[in-house]
């Protein structure tokens, strides 16, 4: 390859030289004229009006051999007109009144040729096609719309006056009209070979363009990607350090002031880590580096989780958060829990933030289903201030939010509902919304989901048990007692409901005095007047009630509460949103029915001595090696520890190790360089020591790259202490323990042992 094609990939060098040589045609300095459009205007009209000069003064020659001296009078004219044109470019004059004036010129010209000409059978009306044909490559199409109505025009006029005899004799007769003939026929030719050039130019042009924008296009996209993939690592190093050292610590003694400034300092930097989240998913999706996982999960259980995560924040504000999923929906699907999760905490968070009272309801409908495929509908709906209608479209923007004092009363980025639409998007669905300003605001979406009919939790064996079991349900919220109604109700359960405690106390009243008191009570425990631990009270102090269960759904967890509630004799306490499966299992408990088989998140632990390992954790940021130092040590595990790659390479030479947490940014020797020279020495025995890539490259198709150098396993910075567990025990096949259930984040960074041989 030549070393002009090496600099010049786009072809810049050849177009110079074609644009040096016009320069020299027209006079006109293009290489100083920045706008492509007007460029190629002035060139395109400086060559017509040079065309049309040439032609001017060489039929005026051609006239005055042929006796006609007005003909060439005319055509001097013309030609003395078409040079000032080009004059007038050359001067940087209005292209578009050049252009004007040169289609005017040519059309003047030939109907008075025409004239003198013989008529309608003059040679000029030959050119008359060329006049709107120039106005449109030198004006657009409008103006050559206009010109063509105009030449139409002048050439019906002048076949009707020649029909009419109106005209003088022509001045050209016998040989002179014939040559005249091939002289025009020669112009005619020239003439559409000059088109033929501008067609052509005009082509190259807008194939250069398109082939300039496409080249900086793909640069700009890979600009963009490495930008993120740097970005992602160096955002996610630090996160790591600042949540793990905030979780090491809260695992140590310390005292309730203590673990509150670390609860405080945990938030924020999680909310820290959301809004960097929200602006590299924004990245991702705009530079097309960001795709759906899909996995089966439990809708149910997804979205209680995620609901339980933001309670907090509506608690805070005394707003009631309910979550309606009707039994008909299936209950597991097979998506992206994590990106569904991410929808579900946009919506939400949105409504939080612009309600000052009254109730956020989330409802899953089945819309259709198949033996294959659902369709599910989401909804968001508040009793917030509502969006204006001029003011919806905008917030779906990135960046945008319905009014720009919402920025500083409500903070926020305004990206959430931008990344939601798109995840939506990418589902298969829609985001739209309905709104009344003042009334509340509904976000809604729909979008198919594949069944995932083996990945089963049914209970259909424990629910024979509470079948025809009387319960009442306690609450002043009309919304939760119909969605706690159903739930009961799919159970078949006999459902009794009270707004309050004046209708409980009745209807228990009532019930007792019946062969089939109500065994089962869910109180709410903010309620007006009368709250849910005074109705408690009020229940245990009456003897013929004493053997009611009574269990207390609360959107808080207070110990002197609960202290104060087993003294009361409630059985059980559900914080609210209540999830169906944590529902069902508090009751099966309180009733001394035999739970149905279960896991809870994984919380820390002693060490479980048999199952520890030897890790080699291979990390050159003190700060990340003590984090991940402390969450193995806290699940008893041996830690040895080397601060580059080639630490690790000599480690691994000389000792034997379980399992190796692998950093690939290094110095001296990256993770994916001393990964591969663990495996060559690995090559031709048995032996193969599990590697897990722990790093802040957390981007589309880094895992992928991690995998295909050789590692088994891939967890993202910031490091979630379950997944990390989790991945080694799968690992090092240690027993999972009860008391490790898949998190949703751990669904969406799921990792299995890559077969080896």
């Amino acid at each position: 390859m030549s070393s002009s094609q090496d600099e010049n990939p786009d072809g810049s060098e050849g177009t110079a030289d074609r644009r040096t040589l016009l320069e020299v045609v027209t006079g006109i300095p293009l290489s100083s004229i920045a706008d492509d459009e007007i460029r190629y205007r002035i060139i395109v009209t400086t060559l017509f009006g040079m065309s049309m000069t040439f032609w001017a003064f060489a039929f005026t020659a051609i006239y005055l051999a042929l006796g006609s001296p007005r003909c060439a009078l005319i055509t001097a004219v013309a030609g003395t007109g078409c040079l000032g044109i080009v004059i007038v470019l050359r001067a940087r004059g209005s292209v578009l009144l050049a252009s004007n004036l040169l289609a005017t010129i040519v059309l003047a010209t030939l109907l008075t040729l025409t004239v003198f000409s013989g008529g309608s059978r003059a040679p000029a009306m030959f050119w008359f096609p060329a006049v709107p044909i120039m106005a449109t490559l030198l004006c657009g199409w409008k103006s050559g719309l206009s010109w063509l109505i105009a030449t139409c025009v002048a050439a019906a006029g002048m076949l009707a006056v020649d029909r009419m005899g109106l005209l003088p004799p022509s001045d050209f007769i016998g040989d002179n009209a014939e040559r005249l003939y091939a002289m025009g026929l020669l112009g005619i030719i020239t003439c559409t070979t000059l088109l033929c050039f501008v067609f052509d130019l005009n082509e190259r042009a807008l194939r250069k363009q398109l082939k300039s924008t496409r080249i900086a296009a793909e640069r700009a996209n890979q600009a963009k990607s490495e930008f993120l993939a740097l970005m992602s690592h160096e955002i996610r190093t630090p996160m790591n350090g600042v949540i793990g050292m905030l979780e090491l610590l809260g695992n140590t003694d310390v005292t309730p002031h203590q673990q509150e400034y670390i609860h405080l300092a945990r938030q924020s930097a999680e909310s820290l880590l959301r809004v960097l989240n929200d602006i590299l998913d924004f990245s991702k999706i705009e530079a097309g580096r960001l795709e759906l996982e899909s996995i089966p999960f439990d809708i149910r259980d997804v979205i209680g989780d995620t609901l339980q995560g933001i309670e907090v924040q509506a608690t805070e504000k005394g707003l009631e958060l309910a979550c309606h999923i009707p039994p008909d929906v299936p209950a597991v699907v097979r998506s992206d829990p994590g990106r569904l999760r991410q929808i579900i905490v946009n919506l939400v968070g949105n409504a939080v933030k612009f309600t000052e009272q009254g109730e956020i309801v989330i409802s899953v409908a089945m819309r259709s289903r198949t033996a294959e495929h659902t369709r599910l509908r989401f909804s968001v709906r508040d009793t917030g201030v509502g969006i204006p209608i001029d003011k919806q479209e905008r917030i779906f923007e990135a960046f945008g939010q319905a009014d720009s004092s919402t920025t500083r009363r409500f903070g926020g980025t305004g990206l959430g509902l931008n990344i939601s639409r798109r995840l939506i998007e990418m589902m298969g669905g829609k985001l739209g919304l309905h709104s009344v300003e003042g009334e509340g605001t509904e976000f809604y979406f729909e979008a198919d989901f594949p069944l995932a009919d083996s990945y089963s939790k049914s209970s259909v064996g424990v629910l024979s048990s509470l079948q025809g079991m009387p319960v009442l349900i306690v609450d002043d919220n009309a919304t939760n007692r119909f969605i706690l109604e159903e739930v009961l109700s799919s159970w078949k359960m006999r459902v009794t409901c009270a707004d309050g405690a004046p209708a409980a106390m009745q209807a228990l009243d009532e019930a007792a005095a019946t062969a089939e008191p109500i065994k089962l009570v869910l109180l709410d425990m903010m309620m007006p007047d009368t709250d849910g631990l005074m109705l408690a009270e009020a229940i245990h102090n009456q003897h013929r009630l004493r053997d009611t269960t009574m269990i207390m759904l609360s959107s808080s967890s207070d110990q002197e509460l609960e202290g104060r509630m087993r003294e009361l004799g409630v059985a059980g306490q559900l914080r609210k949103p209540v999830k169906q499966a944590d529902l069902l299992d508090q009751i099966l408990r309180t009733l001394g029915t035999e739970v149905r088989t279960k896991s809870h998140r994984r919380t820390p632990s002693a060490p479980s001595v048999a199952g520890a390992a030897h890790v080699l954790l291979v990390e050159d940021g003190l700060v990340n090696r003590k984090v991940a130092e402390g969450l193995l040590a806290a699940e008893g595990h041996t830690v040895t520890t080397a601060h580059d790659g080639r630490q690790a390479v000599a480690a691994v030479a000389n000792k034997s190790f379980d399992l190796i947490l692998m950093d690939i940014e290094m110095p001296e020797m990256d993770g994916l360089e001393a990964t591969a020279s663990i495996r060559e020495a690995e090559r031709g025995t048995t032996r193969h020591i599990p590697i897990v890539a722990m790093t802040a490259h957390a981007i589309k198709g880094d895992e992928e790259r991690f995998l295909e150098a050789g590692m088994d396993a891939h967890v993202a910075k910031p490091v979630d202490p379950r997944t990390l567990y989790r991945v080694i025990d799968e690992l090092i096949g240690r027993p999972r323990r009860s008391g490790g259930e898949r998190s949703e984040h751990d669904a969406r960074h799921s990792v299995s042992p890559v077969d080896r041989p």
